[in-house]
């Protein structure tokens, strides 16, 4: 306890609020959340779904956090700030219990969608809060900070994992994940409480944030990063995890989540000093060239960079975006603008992942998806350079 209240102290200039949600996160996406990337297989091997299922089961979860985007506002409105991330982060480690004890493809899917709600109310409540306590000059590293320590939990127990299911029963991984991620729940209790009064929810920002230059580009840019997610999540899960086992997926997969440690931190500082369209135009760009990698040359080799490079995307993306936001809204509506942006990136994870899956099951073609996707992340690139010079106001 005493190593959780210093570290729960201000730490380089960052509120203490922002720190306790940083290592909060941590955990959280050290175990629930870095058992995704085994999901379909565990699920497969154990017999329970097929890959195709498995596939539908993971994207439910996104496409529940999608509906929950929208309307988690309402039980923000009432659940406040503080219960919102407390009992959002429990439902992830309630997933990973059932996805041990759960034998039916119907009740998987039943707690895939209690999982998307929790993941949108943590988002939502910890983000908004997150930019309610910090100066507007530090955004982009306030966030940063927040998904730096989110990536390397996940990248962290992606790898522990990804061992601890190779060298011992793959059964234990679950449990093991819903254990890690419960030192996440506490030590979001640490937190101030916090129901702070914000406008009443509503649904037409998630529409009108298209109507604007600015924040309809954000949440496209938004869609189309996550559909990176999506491909690692399932696309990639299925190819390899299937063939090559738990440990192999792991470590072809390791520059993706490992590049996110680094990238959102160095993102948000870059953001903040050269402005938020650098780090698009160059994020999108390497993406788009490095998933063309397995799309023209296959092999594991291709598909390790490609996933190093939407690594990068993945880190860097949302940090911009999210500073954005903190550029276009007031105290009173973030909270909307922020629950009305991320519906469109949850929307890409999971179109990604179904569609990855009926493509590799239906046509059998790896190629065309990868290359279908790069040339997408290159089309985004070209979209952020066109937004740089574009006016910046308020949203009402």
């Amino acid at each position: 306890m005493k190593a959780i209240r210093f570290l729960a102290r201000p730490a380089a200039g960052m509120p203490r609020a922002v720190v306790i949600l940083s290592l909060g996160f941590f955990f959280v996406f050290m175990g629930a959340s870095a058992f995704q990337q085994f999901l379909i297989p565990y699920l497969t091997d154990k017999g329970v779904t097929n890959a195709f299922q498995a596939s539908t089961v993971l994207a439910v979860v996104y496409i529940s956090f999608l509906v929950w985007r929208a309307v988690v506002a309402y039980t923000l409105y009432y659940l406040g700030e503080y219960w919102s991330t407390v009992l959002g982060a429990a439902t992830y480690s309630l997933f990973a219990v059932g996805a041990f004890v759960l034998d039916r493809f119907e009740l998987l899917l039943i707690a895939a969608a209690l999982w998307g709600w929790g993941a949108a109310a943590m988002w939502i409540s910890s983000t908004t809060q997150l930019l309610d306590v910090t100066a507007n000059t530090h955004y982009g590293r306030a966030s940063g900070l927040l998904y730096t320590a989110t990536t390397a939990g996940q990248a962290i127990g992606v790898l522990f994992l990804g061992a601890l299911m190779t060298v011992t029963n793959v059964e234990f991984g679950p449990p093991v994940a819903a254990v890690i991620t419960a030192f996440g729940v506490a030590i979001f209790l640490l937190l101030p409480y916090q129901h702070t009064k914000r406008v009443k929810p509503r649904l037409a920002p998630i529409f009108r944030v298209l109507t604007v230059p600015r924040t309809g580009l954000a949440a496209l840019f938004l869609f189309l990063s996550s559909l990176a997610f999506g491909l690692i999540l399932g696309s990639f899960s299925q190819i390899i995890g299937s063939g090559q086992g738990h440990g192999a997926l792991a470590l072809i997969t390791a520059g993706y989540w490992i590049t996110r440690i680094f990238g959102s931190y160095i993102g948000g500082f870059i953001a903040d000093w050269l402005g938020r369209e650098h780090v698009l135009i160059l994020s999108f760009g390497l993406a788009g060239v490095g998933l063309l990698l397995p799309a023209l040359f296959g092999g594991m080799v291709a598909m390790s960079i490609a996933a190093l490079a939407m690594g990068l995307l993945n880190s860097t993306v949302p940090v911009a975006t999210n500073a954005m936001i903190g550029d276009l809204t007031t105290f009173s509506n973030r909270h909307l603008a922020i629950a009305s942006l991320f519906v469109w990136r949850d929307l890409g994870v999971g179109i990604a992942i179904l569609a990855g899956a009926a493509i590799i099951t239906t046509v059998g073609s790896e190629q065309l998806l990868f290359g279908a996707f790069g040339v997408a992340f290159l089309a985004s690139a070209g979209f952020a350079n066109w937004l740089r010079g574009q006016p910046i106001a308020k949203m009402a």
